[in-house]
């Protein structure tokens, strides 16, 4: 769908972008976004970019809190751009062993690091800034099958169009149902265009 130029909303899901394209491809972890959203719609104005995240906990890597700090700092400093924080939660769960040995026990407690909140603060503030008007159109970087029904919404229900960027080889079945506006591929190549943040 062809789209007059406008002003245009960018919500990045963190972890979801992290996990799905960047963690697997070097030189891509020193993503600028407002850089991104103005490469990816260069006709648009970009007023705003919201981060979706959370402070990671050091479980097997007792240096990756640091890590993402040294990239959080410089994103704080981009002008447009505004980092919304979930948090983790850790759970023991009881887990099978993929091969047991004869004898032992079959399960093993497991200690999993859940990421929660990002999903839900991207929903509310995706509809809180649509429902105020804030902008002509709105990009999503995620593949996240839960946030469906809020792209629906404001696609839908208030007539805002809504671009969904999935950076994964597919996007997920229930985003595509929802009938967005628009459904591009994030590729490695886009994001490695440039590298660190003009500020870092």
């Amino acid at each position: 769908m062809d789209q007059l130029p406008g002003p245009r909303h960018l919500y990045v899901d963190g972890f979801n972008l992290y996990y799905r394209l960047l963690k697997s491809n070097a030189g891509t972890k020193w993503l600028d976004l407002e850089e991104l959203g103005t490469r990816l719609f260069p006709s648009d104005q970009i007023v705003t970019v919201r981060y979706f995240t959370a402070l990671i906990k050091p479980l097997d890597d007792p240096r990756a809190p640091a890590r993402q700090q040294v990239y959080l700092r410089p994103l704080k400093t981009l002008p447009n751009c505004m980092i919304h924080y979930g948090y983790f939660q850790l759970e023991t769960k009881r887990r099978f062993l993929k091969n047991p040995i004869a004898g032992r026990p079959k399960t093993v407690e497991v200690v999993l690091p859940e990421e929660k909140g990002s999903d839900v603060n991207l929903a509310i503030e995706l509809l809180v800034d649509a429902f105020n008007d804030r902008f002509d159109m709105a990009a999503i970087v995620t593949n996240d099958a839960d946030l469906a029904e809020p792209i629906r919404v404001v696609e839908h229900d208030l007539g805002l169009p809504v671009t969904v960027i999935h950076p994964t080889r597919w996007p997920a079945g229930e985003l595509t149902k929802v009938n967005p506006s628009n459904i591009l591929r994030l590729s490695v190549s886009t994001v490695r265009q440039r590298g660190c943040p003009r500020c870092c």
